[in-house]
């Protein structure tokens, strides 16, 4: 997916950038709606949001790691193509089947100069297939290790500290993804894993408790999250 991305930037001669998966419709008037959002001084417009109006690049990457302002895959989403200056936006390993579209996000935040424009109007159609790699991949501590060394990656040195709460919440989003799907896979053993140790060790040293367990509860639905979170709760809280 990112190579796809990849060329097509390397092939656009326009100002904006938007992407459409293989499989999804856009609304006719889509790209006239986004670009009458648009300022000069807009660079990118993000659709499907849950609130109108402009965010900061930090709120940005903020809402992409866990709090869910608005969807984190490209999609839907009008980018200055000048953004893609960097080879870092798109330098993701192929190995990254899922998540790519989030660290594509977080490193065009660190390339924003102006406003990111945040819409309700929906104007993208995703159409869900048993063949997409969010219903057939199974996540496991072995790939969500690949995974967190890239999205560690996305972040100057320096500013990783300010991010820590959210990407301890970014993590624990994965232990639930991996205590959900252990009927499809063999990783029993994932709780020993130096990814999770190290998970653990981030919510001592933050002293990340109560806030954490009031947003997972929110994050997730159905009685049948019930098990995996008394897991998550005793493991990670004590």
């Amino acid at each position: 997916m990112t190579a796809a991305r990849r060329a097509g930037v390397a092939c656009a001669r326009g100002e904006w950038v938007m992407f459409v998966d293989a499989d999804d419709t856009i609304e006719p008037d889509a790209l006239g709606m986004l670009m009458a959002r648009a300022t000069p001084d807009t660079d990118m417009v993000i659709s499907d949001s849950r609130i109108d109006g402009d965010i900061t690049p930090d709120t940005c990457r903020r809402s992409i790691l866990s709090t869910g302002l608005f969807p984190t895959g490209p999609v839907g989403k009008l980018i200055r193509r000048s953004l893609f200056g960097s080879s870092h936006v798109l330098d993701i390993p192929r190995e990254i089947v899922r998540g790519e579209d989030m660290l594509m996000l977080l490193r065009l935040s660190y390339e924003v100069k102006g406003r990111i424009r945040l819409l309700k109007d929906s104007f993208y159609n995703y159409r869900m297939n048993d063949a997409q790699v969010t219903r057939t991949f199974a996540t496991s501590s072995a790939f969500e290790q690949m995974f967190y060394a890239q999205l560690l990656r996305s972040f100057p040195a320096g500013d990783i500290a300010r991010y820590t709460t959210a990407l301890i919440e970014n993590r624990i989003s994965a232990v639930e993804l991996i205590l959900l799907g252990l009927r499809r896979t063999a990783d029993t053993g994932f709780r020993r894993s130096a990814w999770y140790r190290t998970l653990q060790a981030d919510i001592k040293a933050a002293g990340y408790r109560r806030t954490l367990w009031q947003w997972t509860v929110m994050n997730l639905a159905g009685p049948h999250t019930i098990r995996p979170l008394r897991i998550i709760k005793e493991k990670l809280f004590g």
